[in-house]
């Protein structure tokens, strides 16, 4: 049992917080734009402190990435959770 577990903190450790929500929320991730919109979600973080949404202008807590959009209708504007 302390095995199994050591190895699964071992897997988490090695996926992108992208890949943990994806997976625990069942989507995927859309390889097709997914480079642009971590860019530019990395971006957010280093000018304004979060990775906020780059489809939205707004800078709050509902728009930090995996945004209250997602979270509540399943529906990712930027396409990086399909």
């Amino acid at each position: 049992l302390l095995i199994k577990r050591l190895l699964r903190k071992v897997l988490i450790m090695n996926k992108t917080w992208y890949e943990c929500y994806a997976e625990k929320h069942g989507y995927e991730i859309n390889e097709d734009i997914k480079d642009k919109i971590l860019e530019a979600l990395e971006t957010n973080k280093e000018l304004y402190g979060a990775r906020y949404c780059p489809c939205s202008k707004d800078r709050t807590t509902e728009s930090i990435c995996p945004c209250k959009n997602l979270r509540d209708t399943n529906y990712c504007k930027c396409n990086l959770f399909i």
